[in-house]
């Protein structure tokens, strides 16, 4: 209350809340969902990058691995074939 208003009026009194107190809950409740969903999504995305830069390492390393093998067979005088299989349409998982 301020200094020099009356103490028996109640418009004197400031009120605490105007918020009811199941508002301030459902409030909390949606803060604390999207704090968690956030944080999630902050962790899928760091790990999707994660992922995605290993498997390209891993196809970079296999691709480099295949050349440096038909080169040195081709080196010492052997006889080489590369024969590529599209296994794309094999692991297709689409109903």
């Amino acid at each position: 209350m301020k200094p020099g208003l009356s103490v028996v009026v109640v418009q004197s009194y400031r009120p605490i809340s105007n918020i009811p107190v199941v508002s301030k809950l459902l409030e909390r409740i949606v803060l604390m969902q999207v704090n968690l969903c956030l944080q999630y999504s902050s962790i899928s995305h760091s790990l999707f990058i994660l992922v995605s830069d290993l498997v390209i390492h891993l196809v970079v390393t296999a691709v480099l691995r295949v050349v440096s093998d038909l080169l040195c067979a081709v080196d010492g005088g052997d006889v080489t074939a590369l024969a590529l299989l599209d296994l794309f349409a094999s692991f297709d998982m689409h109903c």
